[in-house]
């Protein structure tokens, strides 16, 4: 393609107008900073250099198409940055900097993902994705619009991330790493605009509507022809707001669809409402027919709304990645001197290399996964795994990046930085099943496209029918089908049936963050659960004691009591807090970390510990029955001579957990359990529920790998968890639940959350959504049994515009007080 460029202080074209458009950008052109391209054998004019050079490229790539496609401009393209900054692409190729966000395989691929600035509309996506194709080296290319993610592959030894974020800005757009706070900036901008628009929406309606029953009012009263015309005009400048900046969201979509020849509500929307405006506004001038700027105004709103509900849960969606990585270590104590913890220097977490030693101090968390070195402690990875109890770790024992170190400094020798921990793969695990997470098509949408052209096509057969007989109301009859064909009733079906069913279920004490996952609730034919702090408590109980001496009860409680009072181990806070009455002091106390506690009781020694520390310290062999395999803590007391008791712990199951796991059997639902923990005890558990498929050991991946496999075979799967660990699978789940004492990623990644922390309530909200999918079932049938008859009596003649404006407001009217049923719905205790 022979292309020529020349900057010239007159158009070179003698049929170009005086304010002449930028091809690209849109941009009116200035005469003395336009450019001229030749592209496809046609002069182009374009407002700046820059918006030359990209649409040069974008035309010699082979993707003109872009233009045809585009349902928005882009701004006008910064000559100054055209060109990659050579500083830019020293830090893209930057070792250090490029460690931190490119992941690699074993198959020479790199790995990355990216903001990409500027985009405009989804028509930038395929403009990228097409772009980046047809470049050697990328093995593949995807962009999320909502997200603005790039996500890349690339064979490093072809490609260099400078080369790949020239390509991009050779179409006009920049590229920086992704970062999260990037991204929930621009996540917070969407939101705040919906939210305006919905609130611009109700100020001007509730004006309209008042005016409304006045015009309404004087179909049946006299009314002076002065004040009716000055209500409708006050109509038409409160409607103003909302037809063309509250609703301007709805045209953009219907826009889109028609370009890329699809349809989704929003063309019939937008179609009603066009034709509602303008019959309204032609009536408001000429002083005759009706006007329909109340249902213009009602219908608006309500869409908004619901937009917002759902943005409101994306963006809730973008806070708990957040939440998520905001618990890695910014820092790390790396040691100068491999023999002297004392001489440390403190250092990004992200600057640490595999074979590095870091001191962790108690408190603080693991900054990488590696191992220990020197030291022993207890740790709480609860932040990986959603267990509470700690866990004991000596030299040469594993450690997590994230996880919390309890109890004693450690040196620990990393074997993976941060960004390849087991916390940030959790995080990349959550991305990846969010952006897959399915979602519902509404039958709505389905009928969407073929709804509207039948609309244009009857009232056009209708029109052309009544003129064809000499009527002289032909137009006040197609002007009636369009108007009583609007799919208010249709589009207003679902929307005001789930904010119905949102304040609903908030009355009972759940929090629906995604109305969708009403429909999905509903549809659920699996529930997994979570073991630890979903079915069972999370904290430790003292379960039973066993004596083996003459000593008495009470006695050997009071020993036991005033030791553990000395050691933060979860078995010995659950004796304190079960023998918190003990009155006998403990003297010449010695912790041996990770194994137990002795201590002189009453002027004797005694010993309080796990089964090793009581051999270690104990003359006599202990009966075969302590030896049996127990499911849960336990903890051994003795003296010098003899074990005096074992003290079981349990994790006991919620209170609501057999009555809902009942409820549950009652419907044609299959259950399963899903955990970390050990084969015994996920064994205890499920026989106690009666649950019959049981996994156990499970990491996070393995849990998402479940739920993964049992959507592969059709399963509509709800998780309720309430762990970290659990984040990806509660993301992956058709649906997810937690209750309220969930650790905070679990509740803000959750579709619902059961505030009052009773399990029970998965019930409630089970039923409430089963009835609230019935009413919004029965709310598109009569609103779609409307528009048939209201569309087959205007056609004939029978309706006139004022009886199609009341059908209109009336049949909206009627959806939205059947979704009010929902508020009183009362589901059935369990």
């Amino acid at each position: 393609m022979h292309s020529i460029i020349r900057t010239i202080d007159a158009p070179a074209n003698p049929y170009t107008p005086a304010m002449t458009e930028c091809y690209h950008c849109g941009e009116v052109v200035q005469v003395e900073q336009q450019a001229i391209r030749e592209i496809a054998g046609q002069n182009r004019t374009m407002c700046c250099e820059g918006c030359a050079t990209v649409a040069a490229v974008i035309h010699a790539s082979g993707l003109s198409a872009y233009y045809r496609k585009r349902t928005a401009l882009p701004r006008p393209v910064d000559e100054t940055k055209q060109s990659l900054p050579e500083a830019f692409a020293d830090i893209l190729d930057d070792e250090m900097i490029r460690s931190q966000f490119v992941r690699s395989d074993h198959e020479e691929l790199n790995e990355a993902d990216f903001i990409v600035q500027n985009m405009h509309c989804p028509s930038c996506v395929w403009l990228i994705e097409n772009r980046l194709s047809a470049v050697a080296g990328i093995d593949s290319a995807s962009v999320n619009y909502r997200t603005q993610k790039l996500s890349l592959k690339w064979r490093r030894a072809e490609l260099s991330l400078a080369d790949i974020a020239r390509t991009i800005e050779s179409v006009g757009y920049q590229v920086v790493p992704y970062s999260h706070s990037e991204f929930s900036r621009t996540i917070q901008a969407r939101h705040q605009d919906l939210l305006k628009r919905t609130g611009i929406a109700g100020i001007f309606g509730m004006q309209i509507m008042v005016i409304a029953v006045a015009l309404y009012a004087s179909a049946w009263t006299s009314i002076e022809i002065a004040y009716e015309e000055l209500f409708r005009r006050l109509s038409l400048l409160f409607v103003l707001p909302i037809m063309f900046y509250c609703a301007a969201p709805i045209f953009r979509g219907a826009l889109q669809d028609l370009k890329q020849r699809s349809a989704t509500m929003d063309v019939p929307i937008a179609l009603g409402l066009m034709v509602a405006f303008i019959a309204s506004l032609f009536a408001t001038l000429s002083g005759t027919g009706e006007i329909y700027y109340d249902s213009i105004a009602m219908f608006v709103f309500f869409q908004l709304t619901a937009r917002f509900l759902e943005q409101g849960a994306y963006r809730k969606m973008n806070e708990r990645i957040n939440s998520l990585t905001a618990a890695a270590p910014t820092h790390a104590n790396r040691l100068t001197d491999p023999d002297n913890p004392e001489h440390v220097d403190v250092v990004p977490a992200l600057r640490l290399k595999a074979g590095e030693r870091v001191l962790v101090r108690p408190g603080e968390a693991f900054p990488a996964d590696g191992h220990i070195v020197k030291g022993s402690t207890d740790i709480n990875e609860a932040i990986l795994t959603g267990e509470s109890n700690v866990i004991t770790q000596g030299t040469g024992g594993p450690v997590f990046g994230g996880s919390i170190n309890v109890s004693q400094p450690v040196v620990v020798k990393v074997s993976k930085p941060s960004s390849a921990s087991a916390l940030a793969a959790i995080v990349e695990l959550l991305e990846k099943s969010v952006s897959q997470k399915p979602s519902g098509t509404r039958l709505t949408d389905r009928i969407a496209g073929k709804f509207s052209a039948t609309v244009v096509l009857i009232a056009v057969l209708t029109g052309a029918f009544w003129y064809y007989f000499d009527s002289p109301g032909w137009l006040a009859h197609s002007i009636a089908v369009l108007v009583v064909a609007c799919p208010c009733a249709l589009a207003l079906a679902v929307p005001t049936a789930l904010t119905a069913t949102v304040n609903a279920a908030a009355r009972e004490g759940i929090l629906i963050a995604r109305p969708d996952a009403v429909h999905e609730l509903a549809r659920a034919d699996t529930f997994v659960f979570d073991k630890t702090g979903t079915l069972t408590q999370s904290d430790a109980q003292l379960k039973h004691v066993e004596t083996f001496s003459n000593k008495d009860r009470p006695h050997a409680l009071g020993i036991a009591a005033a030791l553990a009072s000395a050691s933060e181990h979860p078995a010995s806070k659950a004796l304190v807090r079960s023998l918190k009455r003990a009155k006998v002091d403990a003297t010449d106390i010695l912790a041996t970390h990770g194994s137990g506690i002795a201590g002189v009781v009453n002027g004797k020694k005694h010993f309080l510990g796990s089964l090793e520390f009581i051999r270690a310290n104990t003359v006599h062999a202990l009966q075969d029955s302590v030896l049996e395999e127990q499911s849960g803590l336990v903890a051994y007391l003795s003296d010098e001579q003899r074990v005096i008791a074992v003290f079981y712990f349990d994790n006991p199951l919620r209170e609501d957990a057999v009555p809902l796991i009942g409820w549950l059997k009652t419907l044609p639902v299959k259950l399963a359990l899903v955990t970390g923990d050990r084969k015994a005890e996920a064994h205890r558990v499920a026989a106690r529920l009666d649950i019959a498929q049981t996994h156990w050991g499970c990491s996070p991946e393995d849990k998402l790998g479940i739920i993964k496999l049992r959507q592969s075979e059709g399963e509509y799967v709800a998780m309720v968890g309430d762990g970290v660990n659990d984040a990806p699978v509660l993301a992956a789940a058709n649906v997810s639940v937690a209750p309220a004492n969930s650790q905070q990623i679990a509740k803000a990644h959750a579709d619902v959350l059961l505030l009052d922390d009773q399990l029970k309530l998965l019930a409630v909200v089970r039923s409430m959504a089963e009835f609230a999918v019935n009413i919004m079932r029965n709310n598109t049938i009569w609103a779609i049994a409307y528009n048939l008859v209201g569309i087959s009596l205007a056609a004939a003649g029978l309706v006139p515009p004022l009886a199609a404006a009341v059908g209109m407001s009336v049949s909206s009217l009627a959806v939205v007080g059947n979704s009010l049923r929902i508020m009183s719905f009362k589901p059935t205790p369990i």
